[in-house]
C-alpha cells in the first residue's frame, strides 16, 4: 500500500511538472483511495484542484486532510484559500486562524503579525482592513519595526499613503538602524510616482542592511531611471557586493542574464550559491545560464541543487521538466 501510494503521488507530481493537470488529478485521486489516512495525498489533490479552479472539490480534499491531521498548517491554509475563492469569508477566516495558531499562540504579537501577513497577501479591501486591525492590536502589546513594516504595506495596498508614511516613520523611531522603514518609504514613493525619491530610500535601506530585500527594488528603479548598465554599475559599488554577500551578487547575476551577459551571470550565480548553498534562486540562475549555452547536463545538475536547497520552489521542477 505504501509503495502504491508513493508511486501515485510521484506520478502526480511528474504529471504536474509536465503540465498535464487532468492526469495529475487522476493520480492524486488514486493515491487518496489507496491511502485515505495519509494527509499528504489529500493535500496534493487539493493543490491540483486549485490549479484547475475546482474550488469546492479543493475544499473537500483539504477538509479530508484536516480530518486526518486536525492541526496541519498546509491543509488548513488550503481550506482557507478554497473558502476564500468561493467568497465564504467566515469559514476562510476560521481556517486561517487555526493555521496560524499551529506555530503562534493566539493573542500574541507573533500570532497577530503572522495572521496579518497572510491577509496582506490577498490584496483585497476587506482582508487588508482585517490586517490593519490585527497589526494595530499587536502594537498595543509590543512595537517593533517588522510590525510597522506590515502596517505600512497594508495602508499602501489600500491606497492610504499618508497612513503608510506614518507607519514607516513609527517603525524608524522604534528601530533607527532597520532597513524596513526605508523599504516602505521607497515603495510609497513609487506609488506616488516619485522614482528619484524612491531610489534614495532604497539606497538608505541597503546602507543599513547590505542584504536588504530593497536591493531588487533599487536595481529596478535605477534601471528605469538610468538604464541597466548604470544600474549594474551602481550595484557593484554597494558594500555588500564588494564583500561578496549572496543577495547583491545574485541580484547582479540576474541583471547580467537580462542583459545577455550569460557567462558573467553564471559566475555571479555560482558565487552566490557557494556563499549560501541553501539559496535555490542562485542555483536556478546558474541552471538557466547553462541551458542558454546548451549545457543541459550541467543545467540539470544545478536544477537538482535548487530542489535540494528548496524543494518547494517550482522553478527548479519546471526547469528539469523542460530539459
Amino acid at each position: 500500500e505504501n509503495l502504491r501510494f508513493a508511486a501515485q503521488t510521484g506520478l502526480g507530481r511528474a504529471q504536474l511538472s509536465a503540465g498535464r493537470l487532468e492526469a495529475a488529478i487522476t493520480a492524486f485521486e488514486t493515491a487518496t483511495r489507496t491511502a485515505p489516512a495519509d494527509a499528504q495525498g489529500w493535500i496534493l489533490l487539493a493543490g491540483a484542484y486549485r490549479l484547475d479552479w475546482q474550488y469546492q472539490p479543493m475544499a473537500d480534499a483539504a477538509q479530508k486532510a484536516v480530518d486526518v491531521i486536525e492541526w496541519h498548517p498546509a491543509a488548513l491554509s488550503l481550506l482557507g484559500d478554497a473558502h476564500r475563492y468561493m467568497g465564504q469569508t467566515a469559514p476562510a477566516r476560521t481556517a486561517y486562524e487555526r493555521a496560524t495558531a499551529v506555530d503562534a499562540i493566539p493573542g500574541t504579537v507573533t500570532y497577530y503579525r503572522a495572521l496579518a501577513s497572510t491577509y496582506l497577501a490577498f490584496n483585497s479591501g476587506d482582508w487588508l482592513k482585517e490586517a490593519v486591525t490585527l497589526l494595530q492590536q499587536a502594537a498595543l502589546n509590543h512595537e517593533d519595526e517588522i510590525l510597522y513594516y506590515f502596517l505600512a504595506q497594508a495602508h499602501l495596498k489600500s491606497g492610504e499613503f499618508d497612513a503608510a508614511d506614518r507607519a514607516a516613520a513609527r517603525g524608524h523611531r522604534v528601530e533607527w538602524w532597520s532597513d524596513l522603514p526605508f523599504v516602505s518609504r521607497g515603495a510609497i514613493d513609487l506609488y506616488r510616482g516619485d522614482s528619484p525619491a524612491a531610489l534614495e530610500n532604497f539606497e538608505q535601506a541597503v546602507w543599513r542592511n547590505p542584504q536588504s530585500g530593497a536591493i531588487t527594488s533599487l536595481i529596478s528603479t535605477a534601471s528605469f531611471l538610468d538604464g541597466s548598465e548604470a544600474a549594474l554599475a551602481r550595484l557593484k559599488k554597494l558594500v555588500g557586493y564588494k564583500l561578496g554577500f549572496s543577495v547583491p551578487i545574485l541580484s547582479s547575476g540576474q541583471l547580467q542574464l537580462e542583459m545577455g551577459q550569460v557567462d558573467e551571470a553564471i559566475a555571479s550565480g555560482e558565487q552566490a550559491y557557494y556563499w549560501e548553498p541553501v539559496n535555490s534562486d542562485a542555483a536556478i540562475l546558474v541552471a538557466s545560464g547553462k541551458r542558454i549555452l546548451g549545457y543541459d547536463d550541467e543545467a540539470e545538475r544545478w536544477y537538482t541543487n535548487g530542489i535540494e536547497a528548496n524543494r518547494f520552489d517550482p522553478n527548479s521542477y519546471t526547469g528539469l521538466a523542460a530539459i
